[in-house]
C-alpha cells in the first residue's frame, strides 16, 4: 500500500501517540521497595520502605490485601514494623496512576531457652518469661530461695518493672542472659565465679543487671547481637565478629589464654594467641566449660568457609581436635587429622558433646547434615555406632525411618542438651538422639536412641510439625528436657518435669514422655478479642445506653493498650484500663451504629461486630 492510501485517521492516532507517548511514561509509578526484602527475626523489627517517585503517597496493607487509597500512608524512607507473621503489600499513587504492588512476607518465632532446671521464653514483642526453679535469681524475678515457679512469670529489671526490650536470651546452668534490643547485655543469676558479669562481689543477682567491660561500673557491653550462658562462664558475640566472655576462667573456659582457677568478672576478648582478637564470627555457643565460634558460611556470604572455632575442656574430645587436651586460646575444630571442620550453618554444645550443621550448596552430602564430636554416653552423638568412649573427630548424625538408617539431612537449628540432642530440619520436625531417662527425646519412651528419631506431636499420632526454635535442657547433668515453638507461638515442653518445667502447676508427673502445650504464653502475641454489647437504659429520646466491651489478650489484659468506643462511625470514648465501658446521654431520636476497637502494647488492633441501638420519639419531643 501507498503511503497516500494510509488513512488520514490512523496517522492523526500515531501522531497523538507519539506526541503524548513521553508524557504517558513520566506518569509512570515506580513500585516501592523493601528493606529487608524478606526474612524472620525471633523479634519484632521495621521494615524500610521506599519508592523514588516524586511526590507518590506510598499506602501498604500488612493483611496480605491489596492496597487501596484508603489504607494507611507511610512516606518514602519511613518504616512499617512488623510485629507479627505477615505479608506486607505496598503500591504508591500519584494521582490517578498507580504503581504495581510490592509483596514480602516476613515472620516472628520468639524463642526459648533451657537451662539447667528452668526455662525462658522470649516473646516476639521483647517480653521475657521464666518458670521453674529460681534458686539464685536465674529468673529476673527478685527471688533467690531454691524453689520453683510453676507457671511463666514476667522477668523483670525492677520489682516493678517487667522486661520488654529482649531481644535474645540464654539460660545456663544457674544464670542466665538478655540482650536488649539497643545491644546491651544484661546478666541475672548466680554470680560466684561473676559469671553476671556486673562485676559485683555478690553472689546472686535477682534482678537483671548491665555486663561491663572493665571494673568501671558504667563501662557497659554494647553493640552485641548475640549472647550465650554455659555453667558458669557467659559469652557474648559483638557486631563487628569479636567474642566477649566473663565468669570462670578455669580450664581455658574464657579463650583469654588462662586455665587455673580463677574468674574474671567482666568481659573480655576471646583470643587465638596472646595478642591476637579472634573474629570474623557470625555465631557463638557455649557447652558446660567449652565454647564454639562459628564463622559466616557460603550461604550467608559469597565464599565463607563456614569454620568453626573451639576452646575450652576437652576431656572427652570434645572441642572436635583429634585430642582431649585443654585449649586456652581459640584454636580451629577439624573434620579430621589434616583438614578443618568447615560449611558450618549452626553449631551448639553439651555438657561433654557438640554438634555442627553443614550445608554447602552443590554438595548433595551437606546439604543439612549434622556432625557431632565428643562423649558418646547415652548414643548422644546419635552415629549409630558404639555408646561408649569418645569421638574426638566429627562423625555423622545417622537416622531411622521404619527399618533404613541413612545420614540425617535437611536440617537448620541443633541444640545439645546435657546427654541429648535436638535437630530442627527444613519441614518443621524436630529430630532427637541420645540420653532418654526422663523423655527427653518426645518419642513416647524412656529408651535411649544412637540415630535420630522423629519426636511425636502431643496425641502421639503423628510427628510434631511446624517448629520454628528448638531447645533442649538439663546443663550440668541435671534431668533432661526439651522445648520448641512452632510457627503460631506455641510452645512447646517434654522430658522432667522435676521443676514445674510443663508450667501445669505442679512438679508432678516427674516426666512426661510427648511434647506439652505450654497454654499461658506464646512466643507470638497475637491479637486482642473484643465483643461489645450496648444496652439501652433510656428508650425514648433524650435516650441513654451503656457501651461494655468484653476484651482478652493471648498474654494478658495488662497487654492491652486501649479501647475505643465509635457511634456512628466517630471515636466518642478512649479507656486505658478496665471496666472497658462507656455511658452515651441526650441521644436524639434515632438509629445509632456502635462498635469497639481494642489495641494492644505492639499495635495489633480488633475491632469488635457492630451493635445498633434505637431511641425511640420522647414525649417531650412531640
Amino acid at each position: 500500500m501507498k503511503f497516500s492510501q494510509f488513512p488520514f485517521t490512523v496517522l492523526r492516532f500515531l501522531f497523538v501517540l507519539l506526541v503524548s507517548a513521553p508524557a504517558l511514561w513520566a506518569q509512570t509509578v515506580a513500585t516501592p521497595t523493601f528493606l529487608p526484602v524478606t526474612g524472620t527475626s525471633l523479634t519484632k523489627f521495621s521494615v524500610v520502605v521506599t519508592c523514588p517517585t516524586a511526590g507518590a503517597t506510598i499506602r501498604y496493607t500488612v493483611s496480605g490485601a491489596e492496597p487501596t487509597i484508603y489504607d494507611p500512608i507511610v512516606v518514602s524512607g519511613g518504616t512499617v514494623q512488623i510485629a507479627q507473621n505477615m505479608t506486607l503489600k505496598a503500591k504508591a499513587f500519584s494521582g490517578a496512576i498507580s504503581s504495581t504492588t510490592a509483596s514480602s512476607t516476613f515472620d516472628l518465632t520468639g524463642d526459648v531457652s533451657a537451662g539447667s532446671q528452668f526455662i525462658l521464653a522470649l516473646v516476639s514483642n521483647g517480653q521475657l518469661y521464666g518458670w521453674g526453679n529460681q534458686n539464685s535469681g536465674r529468673l529476673s524475678d527478685g527471688v533467690t530461695t531454691n524453689t520453683n515457679i510453676l507457671s511463666p512469670a514476667f522477668a523483670k529489671f525492677s520489682a516493678t518493672t517487667n522486661i520488654t526490650t529482649a531481644s535474645r536470651i540464654a539460660a545456663g546452668a544457674n544464670h542466665s542472659l538478655m540482650l536488649d534490643t539497643a545491644g546491651q547485655v544484661w546478666g541475672f543469676g548466680n554470680n560466684t565465679f561473676g559469671e553476671v558479669g556486673n562485676n559485683n562481689a555478690a553472689t546472686t543477682i535477682s534482678y537483671a543487671a548491665k555486663v561491663i567491660k572493665s571494673a568501671t561500673v558504667t563501662d557497659y557491653l554494647t553493640g552485641c547481637t548475640k549472647v550465650a550462658a554455659g555453667l558458669d562462664f557467659s559469652a557474648a558475640l559483638e557486631s563487628g565478629g569479636t567474642v566477649m566472655t566473663w565468669g570462670n576462667q578455669l580450664n581455658g573456659a574464657l579463650g583469654n589464654g588462662l586455665t587455673t582457677a580463677g574468674s574474671r568478672k567482666f568481659a573480655g576478648r576471646v583470643k587465638t594467641t596472646a595478642t591476637t582478637d579472634l573474629n570474623g564470627i557470625r555465631d557463638i555457643a557455649l557447652g558446660k566449660d567449652f565454647a564454639l565460634a562459628r564463622e559466616a558460611c557460603s550461604l550467608e556470604t559469597v565464599g565463607a568457609l563456614g569454620k568453626v572455632w573451639v576452646w575450652g575442656t576437652n576431656a572427652n574430645g570434645n572441642l572436635g581436635l583429634g585430642t582431649t587436651t585443654v585449649q586456652p586460646f581459640a584454636v580451629k575444630a577439624k573434620l579430621n587429622a589434616t583438614t578443618d571442620l568447615t560449611d558450618a550453618w549452626d553449631a551448639d554444645a553439651g555438657d561433654t558433646h557438640a554438634a555442627v550443621v553443614r550445608w554447602k550448596t552443590g554438595d548433595a552430602t551437606l546439604q543439612g547434615s549434622v556432625w557431632t564430636f565428643g562423649n558418646r554416653v547415652n548414643g548422644r552423638l546419635g552415629d549409630n555406632d558404639v555408646i561408649t568412649g569418645t569421638a574426638t573427630f566429627p562423625v555423622l548424625v545417622q537416622k531411622l525411618v521404619d527399618t533404613i538408617y541413612s545420614p540425617l539431612t535437611g536440617v537448620t537449628q541443633v541444640s545439645c542438651g546435657p546427654t541429648h540432642t535436638l535437630a530442627l530440619d527444613n519441614t518443621g520436625n524436630v529430630w532427637s538422639w541420645g540420653g532418654n531417662a526422663t523423655g527427653a527425646l518426645g518419642d513416647n519412651t524412656t529408651i535411649d536412641k544412637k540415630y535420630a528419631v522423629k519426636v511425636r506431636n502431643p496425641a502421639n499420632t503423628g510427628d510434631l510439625s511446624n517448629i520454628v526454635r528448638i531447645s533442649a535442657g538439663g546443663i550440668n547433668g541435671s534431668p533432661g528436657f526439651s522445648s520448641a515453638i512452632a510457627k503460631d507461638g506455641t510452645i512447646y515442653v517434654w522430658g522432667s518435669n522435676a521443676n514445674g518445667l510443663l508450667a501445669n502447676g505442679s512438679t508432678s508427673p516427674s516426666a512426661v514422655l510427648l511434647p506439652t502445650v505450654i497454654s499461658q504464653v506464646r512466643s507470638l502475641p497475637g491479637f486482642p478479642t473484643i465483643t461489645l454489647v450496648a444496652a439501652i437504659t433510656t428508650s425514648a429520646a433524650p435516650g441513654a445506653a451503656t457501651l461494655t466491651a468484653t476484651v482478652t489478650d493471648p498474654q494478658g489484659i495488662a497487654n492491652v493498650q486501649k479501647t475505643e468506643f465509635f457511634l456512628n462511625g466517630t471515636l466518642n470514648t478512649t479507656k486505658t484500663a478496665a471496666p472497658w465501658t462507656t455511658p452515651l446521654t441526650n441521644l436524639p431520636q434515632g438509629s445509632y451504629h456502635t462498635f469497639a476497637k481494642a489495641t494492644d502494647l505492639d499495635g495489633n488492633v480488633t475491632t469488635s461486630l457492630p451493635s445498633t441501638i434505637t431511641i425511640a420519639v420522647g414525649y417531650n419531643t412531640i
